[in-house]
């Protein structure tokens, strides 16, 4: 163990070391440390206690940086603290003065020659060194030697106010007024950027990519509408009237595809009601994406409360007006246009794709973009039997399915396969032009109207 060191220019022993070169702009580029241990006595006691100290946040986490503002931000916790803890009672004003003078005779030299940093941390290093403690904070150097004399004029200011208080002025602390916002200590200066936010959330819950652009779009439209990117500054109110602005902002008409030189698909003179949003899109989906990033922040405490909490929409429940499914006549129309010459304009690619895909959806069960994103490895055979394979980042429930298929020379058998071990079997004629005359069973209706017509979208 390293012994104290006697300095030939003081009467007491003092702790030195030499500071590591990777370490010195941490501590103003001082070559070493030396701090008195305050008496004539060989005291290894206390320089063990400081050696330890020393070594341990030496190679520990690395001092924390603060600019002037930020440790006159950090004083104002100090006053803050030391007037909380008196503030209801703060005792008789001649105590009270007492009190105010004791500290500033710890704060005066015995003699000049001692520097007044090296004072500082003697009479008031302990206390320095709780408060850091408290507030998770590690200072060294110019930092600390800045924040020390901060913190003892803090006190000085908490006892001047409690004195005032004594004598039984109660009003606004005028020392309370110097010091910078406690907000500076947070990280970005207390802000929590919404879009940040969302984006680390996203990552974090692992969402899919159309549901990030969906979410994400919803917040660029908060954004929008209070007019900044604070999390932090985002009140309750403004949720509220956000939520209103959805709820009765009329949307515009929706465009008619018009056929060349004639008239728009389902034009009529009749005027088009005017259209809102959903409900039930506003709650799921708009109100949804702010709630999920606001809990996010609060969990990583970069917020202490979600102000979208609590936040409902009513949602009216629809009446039912038909099956969920296409009517057989509605699935015979569309089967039976899918048979039908198409255009010469058309690639020989989507020519395929309109006369295959509903026929493929409407015998596998399968979406429209499941079946379109296929790729030639989709395909394969499996114990004799030829299957598509739907991966499961192409499905909307997230799971994979197979489809398996088997043809004899007068029927065609399809069985859809989940993870779950759900079955849908359909069987048809190889040409297809069965369900389109009407002559399907009953099961392949069934299959078609369960089957595609409510997973198609």
């Amino acid at each position: 163990m390293l012994e104290p060191w006697k300095n030939p220019r003081s009467r007491n022993f003092w702790f030195r070391r030499r500071i590591p070169k990777k370490y010195r702009a941490f501590f103003g580029d001082r070559a070493e440390i030396k701090i008195s241990l305050g008496t004539t006595v060989r005291c290894q006691e206390e320089n063990l206690r400081l050696e330890r100290a020393w070594r341990r946040n030496i190679v520990g986490r690395p001092p924390d940086q603060l600019t002037y503002e930020q440790i006159s931000a950090l004083a104002s916790l100090v006053f803050d603290e030391a007037v909380a803890a008196q503030r209801a009672n703060p005792g008789p004003p001649l105590e009270r003065a007492k009190s105010l003078r004791q500290l500033q005779a710890r704060q005066r030299r015995d003699w000049n020659l001692i520097p007044i940093g090296q004072h500082l941390r003697l009479r008031f290093g302990a206390e320095v060194a709780a408060f850091l403690d408290r507030h998770a904070l590690y200072l060294v150097g110019d930092t600390y030697e800045t924040f020390i004399r901060a913190f003892v004029k803090a006190k000085e200011d908490a006892e001047t106010a409690l004195l005032r208080k004594a004598n039984g002025v109660y009003g606004p602390d005028p020392e309370r007024e110097k010091f910078a916002s406690a907000e500076v200590l947070k990280p970005n200066g207390g802000k929590v950027p919404a879009l940040a936010t969302f984006d680390a959330y996203a990552e974090d819950a692992g969402l899919a990519p159309k549901t990030r652009s969906a979410w994400r779009s919803k917040i660029r439209d908060l954004i929008a509408f209070v007019g900044h990117d604070d999390l932090a500054r985002l009140t309750r109110k403004e949720v509220l009237a956000w939520k209103e602005k959805l709820q009765s902002e009329i949307l515009p008409r929706r465009k008619s595809k018009r056929k060349k030189g004639g008239p728009a698909v389902g034009a009529d003179d009749t005027p088009a009601e005017p259209r809102t949003r959903d409900r039930k899109t506003i709650r799921n989906v708009y109100l949804a994406a702010l709630r999920a990033t606001l809990n996010f922040a609060v969990n990583r405490e970069d917020l202490t409360t979600n102000v979208a909490k609590g936040i409902v929409v009513k949602v009216k429940k629809k009446k039912k007006q038909r099956e969920k499914g296409f009517t057989a006549d509605e699935a015979r129309r569309i089967l039976t246009a899918s048979l039908e010459p198409q255009p010469k304009a058309l690639s020989a690619e989507m020519a395929a794709a309109r006369r295959w895909v509903p026929w493929i959806c409407a015998y596998t069960g399968a979406r429209v973009n499941e079946i379109t994103q296929l790729t030639p490895l989709d395909f394969g055979i499996e114990e004799g039997f030829d299957y598509i394979r739907l991966d499961a980042s192409a499905t909307k429930t997230g799971d994979y399915r197979k489809v398996r298929c088997t043809s004899t020379s007068s029927t065609r058998d399809c069985s859809t396969t989940s993870r779950a071990g759900r079955t849908a079997r359909c069987s048809t004629n190889p040409s297809g032009r069965a369900a389109a005359t009407g002559s399907t069973s009953a099961r392949s209706a069934n299959a078609w109207r369960s089957g595609y017509a409510t997973r198609s979208g």
